[in-house]
């Protein structure tokens, strides 16, 4: 009996060695036919194919990537390629894959989408830390996030992304940690930016939000409501869209590179902490279409000097204004109940809200000398 189990397991491993000698090998006849052959890389039907290939190839560096090109329907299946230390660009552009998966593939450094592409998944290209600049064809619909992984997040190396203007919507998490990203330009086919979407893009300068988006929102995980460019530190220019209704909790929150923004007549909501700590802030135009100021929006903003608040305006949430250490002029165009002009914690420094609700106050101009404190006194000038 002992002879048997010891026979039978020999030809197991004889098998497995035989399988997987056969496995490795049976892709790379196809690469050594000449018909195959493209400028600098080779043609595979599959990325399982490409893997054992690239494996066979001397060490290499990113600067002497090899190219390839993928002509298979399926773009799921990068389990391997997560494991390989080779460099390599790819060129799907002839697949009809609708989907595609390169989550973890840290020596992926370029890759030519299809036009069949029309989601980019969860988690699709997160953590692709070698990946330089992706090009999002226009068939693609959404580009998808969660709480845990968002399609481009943590490509650290990312530069540069074009999406395309078949996208409408810009998932969770999408490109958080991209901490290369210099630019974006979101195409007025997007109506949505969930929470977390650009999200610690620490290099990033300029964003052009487009004429589509409604909403810009804020997303809970484990370190609460994250916005959708919270600290985006070196961001210095925003160009919002003029259909943007919302702009959500903790948006722009630590922003502290932004001096001047724009607020369209469009929004009507500011929500909580959308622009708190911002602390390089100095101009605010807040468009006329506000009606409602959500606590914190601008508490820290340290550097902001004068701010008007539209007519539009029935609701200023608590702190909203809270330690805007240089604040010495406030405007109010409109009348604000004391119900809606929350006192539970300072919506500005000092008296300004006592000031504004008695029977002097109201519409006018108000200034102090003293913002710093909650002792600071406020005059309505005349």
């Amino acid at each position: 009996m002992k002879n048997k189990f010891k026979f039978f397991g020999i030809a197991v491993v004889i098998a497995a060695i035989v399988f997987g000698t056969v496995l490795l090998f049976t892709g790379c006849k196809e690469t050594e036919n000449e018909n195959n052959k493209l400028s600098g890389g080779s043609v595979f039907k599959s990325v399982d194919e490409f893997y054992f290939w690239l494996e066979k190839q001397p060490a290499n560096t990113a600067a002497t990537a090899y190219t390839a090109k993928i002509n298979g329907n399926e773009l799921n299946g990068a389990f391997l390629l997560r494991f390989t230390n080779k460099y390599y660009y790819l060129d799907c552009s002839e697949s009809k894959a609708t989907s595609i998966d390169f989550g973890g593939c840290a020596t992926l450094i370029g890759i030519i989408l299809p036009n069949s592409v029309i989601s980019i998944g969860e988690g699709a290209f997160s953590d692709c830390t070698s990946l330089k600049e992706i090009i999002i064809p226009n068939s693609v619909t959404s580009i998808e996030g969660g709480p845990v992984w968002g399609a481009f997040s943590d490509c650290t190396s990312l530069t540069k992304v074009t999406i395309g203007t078949g996208v409408k919507s810009i998932g969770e998490g999408a490109f958080s940690g991209c901490t290369s990203l210099t630019s974006v330009t979101i195409p007025d086919s997007v109506t949505n930016i969930e929470g977390r979407a650009f999200f610690g893009c620490t290099a990033l300068t300029k964003v052009i939000i487009g004429n589509g988006v409604k909403n810009i929102m804020g997303a809970i995980n484990y370190n609460g409501e994250v916005g959708a460019f919270e600290n985006c530190t070196r961001l210095t220019s925003i160009t919002i869209g003029n259909n943007v209704i919302t702009i959500g909790k903790n948006t722009f929150k630590g922003c502290i590179s932004l001096t001047n923004i724009i607020i369209p007549n469009s929004v009507n909501e500011i929500g909580e902490g959308a622009f708190s700590d911002c602390t390089d802030l100095v101009i605010v135009t807040i468009g006329s279409g506000v009606t409602k100021i959500e606590s914190l929006a601008f508490a820290d903003c340290t550097s902001l000097t004068s701010i008007t608040i539209p007519s539009n305006v029935t609701d200023i949430g608590a702190g909203a204004f809270d330690n805007c250490t240089g604040l010495t002029s406030v405007t109010f165009l409109g009348t604000i109940t004391s119900d809606n002009f929350i006192d539970c914690w300072y919506p500005f420094p000092g008296d300004l809200r006592d000031k504004y609700l008695t029977e002097d106050g109201g519409i006018g101009t108000y200034t102090t000398t003293a913002p710093t404190t909650l002792d600071s006194v406020w005059t309505k000038q005349e």
